[in-house]
This record gives C-alpha cells, structure tokens and sequence, in this order.
C-alpha cells in the first residue's frame, strides 16, 4: 500500500511538471497579453529625422500628404523650415504604429496620431481564443499581478491562458473573415481592450522620451448610414 502511495505521487508529480513545461513552452513572456507576435526586426530600417512626425493609419496617412503646407504654415518668420515626417500608412493598427517608434531612438519631438479607421483591418487573433484572450485581459488589469509580473515576467507563461498566437510580417493583409453579428460584436470587445493597452504603452513611450503626443480624432461623415450596429 505505501509503495503505491509513493508511486502515484511521483506519477501526480510528473504528470505536473510536464503540464507545467507544456504550459511555459506554449506562451511567451510578456507582460501585456497579445495575442500576436512580429516578426523579429521587421521595422528595423525606418528612420524619421524631423521634430514633428505623423504616424496612425490611412487617415494619418492622408494628412501627411498635407506635410510639406503645414510645414510651411509652422515655419513662418523662421530662418529654417520645420520638418515633417511620417510613419502612416494604411492598414496600421496602432500595434505596428507602436512596433515602429520603438524602432526610432530618439523619438520626434512632437508626435501626431491618426489612427481609428483601421484597427480591424487585419486579423490580429483567431476568433477560437476570445473567452482565453478576454480571461488574459482581466489577469493583466489586476494591479497586484501586474506589479508581480515587473519582478518576475516569466511567471506570464504560467499564468496566462496559452493561446496560438498569430505572426505579424511586415505585409499587412486585410480580414476577410465574415462574422455573424454576435462574433462582431465579441471580437470588437477585444479590439478596444488590444487598443487600450497599446494606447496607454504609446503615451508611456512618448511621456519616457519627453515627446508630445497629440492625438487626432477621426472625422466622421454625419450623412453617411452605418453599415453594422453594435
């Protein structure tokens, strides 16, 4: 009898130490919970040599195509023109905006964001890991793990829900995924919640580099009928 006893709690043993190996080999450690990786260096060669720099999506896009007016505008009585650069191009959620300033070392002086029209525009996760995703998110919001995970950041391939996590390249490549309206409306729970957090890193970054970021709202076309509700 001792002798099974002895057995089985080496078996119990075993049998969690080999679902703990799996668990930390299936994650990653991070401290916010994304459900994407990027691939290594992939905004590495971008550059931008000016004080002001626009980044977001297409909308920041378009108004970067103003630069070289508002430079124009902005430098007025100045013996040198103020510079304008940008980062924005169409398709880039504010995570690739993010992958890109941390590419830049130092960052612009002043940093106008444009970028809400295109958060859903590429799939960032598989609709499968919503219930895992949105568990990672409220573990990540409790402010007593958060500051267990400064200390020890390993610790997040234990407790985080393992999930497949996507790759992010370079190309960026539309959904065209179609969800019933009940999916929409779960997967847009996690799109705000991917977008408040790598907001909130943003500001962080910006705040460390003594960088201003000023934010633009996207404008919206009153005539324009919805094509989805909530």
């Amino acid at each position: 009898m001792k002798k099974i006893l002895t057995l089985s709690t080496i078996t119990l043993i075993l049998v969690l130490v080999a679902l703990g190996l799996n668990r930390y080999r299936s994650n990653k450690t991070s401290l916010t919970p994304y459900p994407f990786i990027f691939e290594n260096n992939i905004y590495h060669d971008i550059e931008a040599k000016a004080p002001i720099l626009i980044i977001g999506d297409r909308m920041g896009q378009r108004l970067a195509s103003f630069k070289d007016l508002l430079s124009e505008k902005l430098s007025v009585n100045l013996s040198k023109p103020i510079t304008i650069a940008t980062l924005a191009h169409e398709g880039d959620n504010i995570h690739r905006t993010l992958e890109k300033l941390r590419n830049l070392s130092p960052l612009p002086l002043i940093i106008i964001y444009i970028g809400n029209t295109d958060q859903a525009y590429e799939n960032l996760y598989d609709t499968k890991y919503l219930r895992k995703i949105r568990q990672n998110f409220t573990l990540y919001k409790n402010d007593k793990f958060r500051s267990l995970l400064m200390v020890l950041p390993s610790i997040s391939r234990f407790l985080y829900k393992p999930i497949k996590y996507t790759m992010l390249s370079r190309s960026i490549y539309r959904d065209e995924n179609k969800y019933d309206d009940p999916t929409y409306q779960k997967r847009m729970e996690i799109q705000y919640l991917l977008y408040e957090s790598a907001l909130d890193e943003l500001l962080n970054m910006a705040k460390k580099s003594a960088s201003l970021v000023i934010p633009i709202t996207t404008p919206l076309n009153l005539e324009k009928e919805p094509n989805r509700f909530c």
